[in-house]
């Protein structure tokens, strides 16, 4: 009988190994789980980044003006409120518009050069039509229907020219 005892630690022995595997095994699929939702959440931040960093470098280039497509360019001073304000209202409101959207950055010599063409500066919205030339300039801020209502009426009056 004293036998008997002894094959049961000795089995409990044997049975222990086994559990710290299973543990370790859970361990490591945890930390597995944990790597790959920290990849999906550092790609779809990447993937979100990258777009929205064409998407403003789309914005500023403003060689786009004149291709065909009524455009509506922002005199815009990154710095100033009013402008940063006005750019959030100007996209808002164009959603619903075949309108390109550019931004004139007037601390960039390209920026300044179209500010100075028209004789304006920041906070300011120019309308051009497809090949360039400038239709009309909304100055100061603005209300999304105040925007939605004047983008309205240029495309009417180019559809009418």
């Amino acid at each position: 009988m004293a036998n008997k005892p002894k094959k049961k630690q000795a089995a409990a022995r044997k049975a222990a190994p086994k559990q710290d595997t299973d543990l370790g095994k859970r361990a490591s699929l945890s930390t597995i789980r944990n790597w790959e939702i920290g990849a999906a959440v550092v790609g779809g931040g990447g993937y979100w980044f990258a777009n929205d960093v064409q998407a403003t470098m789309r914005e500023h280039d403003l060689s786009r003006l004149g291709q065909g497509v009524p455009t509506v360019v922002q005199i815009h001073d990154p710095s100033y409120p009013q402008c940063t304000a006005l750019q959030r209202t100007a996209r808002s409101a164009m959603s619903g518009f075949e309108l390109v959207f550019l931004v004139a950055n007037i601390n960039t010599e390209e920026g300044r050069a179209i500010a100075t063409a028209n004789g304006v500066g920041n906070v300011t919205l120019v309308l051009f039509d497809g090949e360039g030339r400038r239709r009309e300039i909304i100055h100061g801020p603005s209300t999304k229907a105040q925007l939605e209502a004047a983008f309205a009426n240029h495309l009417q009056r180019l559809a009418g020219s």
